[in-house]
């Protein structure tokens, strides 16, 4: 950004470019400066010499072959530069075109809403514009590969309880299984005296850190490709809900069982 905002007469030169010429960075390159001298109606221009300039190559622009647009770039000159040259021979200055990409592609519509207020539409059927602002923005592609993800959205909305009634399965399983080969942990609290709500809340507990630590965890590990937003978190409690109910459906289906019953097929 400095060296496009700068007013130093040096420039970055594209690779073939260099090897045509011979040129290498550090050299120095004689150029003709010419402007758009539009006629009366802004439509049609004509180029006239602006001034003879000198300018040092600091830089190389190197381009893949798929960028067709950048590999043809020979002098790439500071825009403060260019500016600077105009004011001094009494010209006024306009950019031709500029091309970027909003960083923020979910507020598009907010960013041409913006935009409306100081530029002129682009003219629909390809007729010359005249002189002055204007802004195209080619959004067809964003505004295809959103629609399919919406889609995608909606049919994994439209599963999303059937996936919580499998995770608080999945829950019920495990905590049932688990607990089932702990009979005689639970047998032996019941005889020193625990009371079955005492040991159902200690199952339960033990098993709730466990899902929270793996909620957690997965978060922490899917954060770098999805963010931490309001819907993940959602999601998290819900999926966390759902094992807890399978959870808490076996604890209590296992405190039932006789304490005398699991003590002596413990022993046998």
């Amino acid at each position: 950004m400095d060296f496009l905002l700068g007013k130093d007469p040096v420039c970055l030169a594209g690779e073939n470019f260099l090897a045509r010429n011979n040129l290498s960075i550090g050299d120095t390159v004689d150029i003709k400066l010419y402007y758009r001298q539009f006629n009366e109606l802004g439509i049609s221009y004509t180029y006239e010499w602006l001034a003879d300039c000198s300018l040092r190559i600091i830089g190389s622009i190197s381009a893949s072959r798929s960028d067709f647009e950048l590999s043809r770039v020979d002098i790439l000159c500071s825009l403060g530069w260019a500016e600077y040259m105009h004011a001094r021979e009494g010209r006024a200055f306009t950019l031709d075109s500029a091309s970027f990409t909003v960083s923020d592609s979910l507020r598009l519509n907010e960013f041409k809403a913006e935009m409306r207020e100081y530029l002129q539409g682009v003219s629909p059927d390809g007729r010359p514009i005249p002189k002055g602002d204007s802004l195209s923005v080619d959004d067809q592609i964003f505004i295809l590969s959103a629609s399919r993800v919406k889609d995608t959205l909606k049919i994994l909305n439209t599963f999303a309880p059937v996936m919580f009634v499998i995770i608080a399965l999945v829950g019920y399983t495990a905590a049932y299984l688990l607990i089932q080969d702990r009979r005689r942990d639970i047998a032996i609290m019941r005889s020193l005296g625990t009371g079955p709500a005492a040991c159902i809340a200690t199952m339960i507990i033990e098993y709730a850190i466990l899902g929270l630590m793996g909620c957690l965890i997965g978060n922490a590990c899917a954060a770098p490709w999805t963010g931490l937003n309001a819907n993940t978190i959602l999601y998290s409690m819900l999926f966390f809900a759902s094992l807890m109910i399978g959870i808490s459906t076996a604890a209590l289906r296992i405190s039932r069982f006789n304490t005398m019953t699991g003590l002596i097929k413990n022993e046998t």
